[in-house]
């Protein structure tokens, strides 16, 4: 593995926060030369037959990790304003890019997820520290991913995918007592 992260933020005046991360990481399989082929997989696709036990394996080294995106990047902002009387409002913005990568630990390339954006948010109104409301919005835009793939059994170019969070938007109320 190999690959350099990045990360930045900057305090500005009037309650403002800006703040950046990207992160590039060169995932590679040292050694796997006896992977599982994916479901239909064929010998021109690169799934070979052991000769003396009859099953069959692909040789994955020096290919991509499952799960192990090129790029992850994210940039946002939060922004305070001061409304007296004790009561101040917060709002927030970040998005999240993430590369493509494979699902399935096999690299079936039906496994595969191109790369997404998320858009998150939030605005929080606060009275001192009594009590605050806040809206709470995740991945707004909805975008359907996949971050775990398994070949379906007995289904050719089928893969089951644990899919990524869907939109969520959330109210959360705090009082101190």
């Amino acid at each position: 593995m190999k690959g350099i992260e990045f990360e930045g933020s900057y305090r500005g005046p009037g309650g403002l926060t800006l703040r950046a991360t990207a992160a590039y990481n060169d995932a590679r399989f040292e050694s796997f030369d006896r992977a599982q082929c994916w479901t239909g997989q064929t010998l021109a696709q690169g799934c070979l037959v052991d000769p003396v036990t009859n099953g069959t394996y692909q040789n994955l080294t020096g290919r991509q990790v499952y799960r192990a995106p090129k790029w992850i990047a994210t940039a946002g902002a939060i922004k305070t304003f001061d409304l007296g009387n004790a009561y101040e409002a917060t709002f927030n913005a970040d998005i999240r890019y993430s590369s493509g990568y494979f699902t399935g630990v096999n690299l079936n390339p039906y496994s595969y997820q191109k790369g997404y954006l998320l858009l998150n948010a939030g605005a929080k109104l606060t009275s001192g520290d009594r009590w605050s409301l806040s809206l709470i919005g995740r991945n707004l835009t909805n975008r359907r991913y996949g971050t775990l793939g398994i070949d379906k059994p007995g289904g050719v170019g089928e893969v089951f995918t644990v899919a990524g969070e869907p939109r969520a938007v959330v109210l959360q109320a705090e009082v101190k007592f």
